[in-house]
């Protein structure tokens, strides 16, 4: 049985988040927590906690049932193939090379052989997040664009500068392509372990292969005692900020063709 929310307690889930959000930005402190290892957005585990009633419970074992794990398989091995097939076609066309990052050693190889594990410490907001989405799936109509927009909203207040400066406007732009990612893989696959492993995998490796300045994604999706990552490939200037929105595009196209082939195959 679906168990809707009201429109006024999302909104209000919303707006808290925003509020605290920006306090939290004023007085210089973090957006997350990281508790045993685990990460914990604000913006991905605050709104389940208002929302989740105890008849939500009922449709945990629906949302964590029994996988198709040839589906998974499949769709897992085909975002590895493209995001291969891209970081080889960005470096044979020369617009990058192999750098020599600091902490090559330390951060870089050891990120790879680390995935499994941040990849856990990432899995319960991931989760928080993917059934907060469903419960909102289950009380309104056109889910799929109410689900982007609730996803722009939830995370606007780290993309709003408190003081006057510039706008990312090129991690806008990737932040937006990941959340029409994000609305298609929950609206169209609708499996909770693709949508963590794949929204968790596509940020990662993006990060990895290209670097950011960003502390909050460095210690969200790798290690929490860094702060920066130049990434393995060095990228020549003026191209610097394309690749990142450029590989998310390309899994966009990935995730559209997917919906398309499952939408024309109802039992797929």
């Amino acid at each position: 049985m679906e168990h809707k929310v009201k429109s006024t307690l999302l909104i209000i889930s919303i707006v808290l988040v925003n509020v605290i959000g920006f306090a939290l930005k004023y007085f210089n402190l973090d957006t997350f927590v990281v508790l045993l290892g685990f990460r914990f957005h604000l913006s991905a585990v605050l709104p389940l906690i208002i929302v989740f009633k105890w008849r939500n419970l009922t449709s945990l074992k629906e949302i964590f049932g029994h996988p198709p794990l040839k589906k998974i398989s499949g769709v897992l091995f085909t975002f590895l193939f493209i995001s291969i097939l891209f970081l080889a076609a960005v470096y044979l066309s020369g617009k990058a090379e192999i750098g020599d990052p600091e902490y090559f050693y330390e951060f870089g190889l050891s990120s790879i052989a680390d995935f499994p594990i941040y990849l856990i410490w990432n899995s319960l907001q991931l989760f928080a997040l993917y059934i907060f989405l469903v419960i909102v799936n289950q009380s309104f109509k056109h889910a799929f664009i109410i689900n982007l927009l609730i996803l722009v909203l939830l995370f606007a207040f780290e993309f709003i500068p408190l003081k006057k400066g510039s706008i990312d406007y090129w991690g806008i732009s990737s932040f937006f392509i990941m959340t029409i990612n994000a609305a298609l893989i929950l609206n169209y696959l609708n499996n909770v372990y693709l949508f963590v492993i794949l929204v968790f995998s596509t940020i990662w490796f993006s990060l990895l292969a290209f670097g950011s300045s960003s502390p909050i994604l460095i210690n969200i999706f790798f290690a929490a005692n860094y702060f920066s990552w130049e990434g393995f490939f060095t990228v020549e200037k003026n191209l610097s900020n394309y690749f990142i929105p450029a590989h998310f595009l390309l899994v966009l196209i990935f995730l559209i063709i997917t919906a398309i082939i499952k939408k024309r195959k109802p039992n797929a």
